[in-house]
């Protein structure tokens, strides 16, 4: 602060009086872009988030530069990772934000396990393609207005719920949101695991300076009951968190840390001008609840005029976190957390007409919950018989198949019987012509036979002849000789 005139960088994220502090300076900016951009400039502002539209990129990117140079006015600026010029149409919401408000857990239904896992996957993947985008902390919160008493499966969500904040500690107030209603409703908490989860953020978050994360898991681990291990705790020490330190210094005194809390770093607190700086706060009850400097009065308390009629009137700004069950309000709040609003009707009518509609809004989704569970619970056993059904047609299909196989397979049995009886018949046939070959060759041999026989008879005839021819001779000569 000394080196900027005693200005500060920006305002403390979370007080009301930030919400009243920033709606007085952006009022004051708005009237000034009024008169730079005309009335005719189309746009709203929303807190601190601004939209417009025009109908040219020129337009816009001058209406940029002259945003710019009136923030710079009041020592303000944009974060550019979230201004940008885009063509129109856009969609008016992220895909990944209406996928996962439509989708039903079931949560009493027999296929529900299958449908968390298949949310969480698809958590995961989104998670990794919008990194700039709470989509992890909106998928918690989705689980936690689903109803899972009564189920099998709650030790599975609470695991994939652990698994989500570990990826994105941004998740830390929905992650404790979930288990303090999950107690309230008396669900069987895994204590073990979710005091290692939560300790696990803090020892990751508090060195970094997130101070919410490390809040929120303090915050949890308080309301459980369940211990600050010795790393977590050194993490901790570091911290100059007011927040932190006044949670880490109440789990301290209740004896829910591993070895206490070295707090020489935040004695330095107890000094009357710090009564008037940002760690204010601390300084004031830290002291008088005796967690710092021991119990007693505490001279920078008793030097300043206000501050000790505030501790004189008994007046406290921290209320010690007991583990008590919320109030149905207390736990409403804590998973609502609406915005504020700034108009000029009453606040208090605002608030009731507010209550009386998220009760009514409240109701009517446990109703239409109930109504999708049993809807969905038809649906399955009309899948399940149609299934069965379906099973039944298979296999009277295959039945049907297999008795035309077997219908095909007898045909063929009745033509290799037929052509079985073609064999024996050609068989028959080739026996008969085996025997008439021989009966041929029989024949032949006869006749060959026949051939010989005839030939030797002629033989015979030549022999006679010869003998005749002989007997002639003879005679021949018995004429010769006579």
């Amino acid at each position: 602060m000394a080196g900027q005139d005693g200005q500060t960088n920006g305002i403390p994220v979370g007080p009301d009086a930030s919400l009243v502090i920033g709606e007085l300076l952006l009022s004051a900016v708005d009237v000034e872009l009024r008169a730079r951009l005309g009335a005719d400039a189309r746009g709203f502002r929303y807190y601190d988030d601004y939209e417009f539209s025009f109908a040219r990129r020129g337009e816009a990117e001058a209406a940029l530069q002259h945003f710019q140079e009136v923030l710079a006015d009041y020592s303000l600026h944009l974060n550019p990772l979230k201004t940008r010029v885009v063509e129109l149409p856009q969609r008016l919401e992220s895909s990944w934000l209406t996928e996962f408000r439509d989708f039903r857990f079931a949560p009493k239904t027999h296929y529900s396990l299958q449908r968390i896992i298949r949310f969480f996957d698809r958590a995961f993947e989104l998670h990794a393609e919008h990194r700039d985008s709470y989509v992890l902390p909106y998928a918690i919160s989705r689980v936690a207005g689903a109803d899972w008493r009564g189920t099998a499966h709650w030790p599975t969500v609470q695991d994939l719920l652990m698994q989500a904040v570990t990826v994105e500690m941004s998740a830390a107030q929905q992650f404790v949101t979930v288990l303090i209603e999950a107690k309230q409703r008396e669900y069987e908490l895994d204590n073990q695991a979710i005091q290692r989860t939560l300790n696990y953020v803090i020892t990751e978050s508090a060195p970094s300076g997130y101070a919410s994360e490390t809040t929120w898991a303090l915050w949890g681990l308080l309301s459980l009951r369940l211990k600050i291990d010795g790393e977590a705790a050194r993490a901790l020490e570091r911290s100059q968190d007011v927040f932190v330190a006044l949670l880490a210094l109440d789990a301290n005194h209740q004896g829910l840390v591993d070895g206490g809390l070295e707090v020489s770093a935040w004695e330095s607190v107890l000094a009357a001008d710090e009564l008037h700086g940002e760690r204010w706060l601390l300084a004031y009850e830290a002291p008088r609840r005796g967690w710092l400097g021991g119990r007693g009065p505490h001279q920078h308390i008793k030097e300043n005029q206000f501050f000790h009629a505030l501790n004189s009137a008994g007046v406290s700004f921290y209320s010690p976190v007991t583990g008590a069950p919320l109030s149905a309000d207390a736990l409403k709040r804590l998973k609502k957390r609406p915005a504020q609003s700034y108009s000029t009707g009453s606040e208090d009518e605002k608030d009731e007409s507010d209550e009386q509609e998220e009760d009514e809004q409240d109701e009517s989704d446990e109703e239409e919950e109930d109504e999708r569970d049993e809807s969905d619970e038809e649906e399955y056993e009309r899948d399940e018989s149609d299934e069965e059904e379906y099973e039944r047609d298979e296999s009277d299909e295959e039945e049907y198949e297999r008795d035309e196989s077997d219908e095909e397979e007898y045909e063929r049995d009745e033509s290799d019987e037929g052509e079985y009886e073609r064999d024996e018949s050609d068989e028959g046939e080739y026996e008969r012509d085996e025997s008439d070959e021989e009966e041929y060759e029989r024949d032949e041999s006869d006749e060959g036979e026949y051939e010989r026989d005839e030939s030797d008879e002629g033989e015979y005839e030549r022999d006679e002849s010869d003998e005749g021819e002989y007997e002639r001779d003879e005679s021949d000569e018995e004429d010769k000789g006579r």
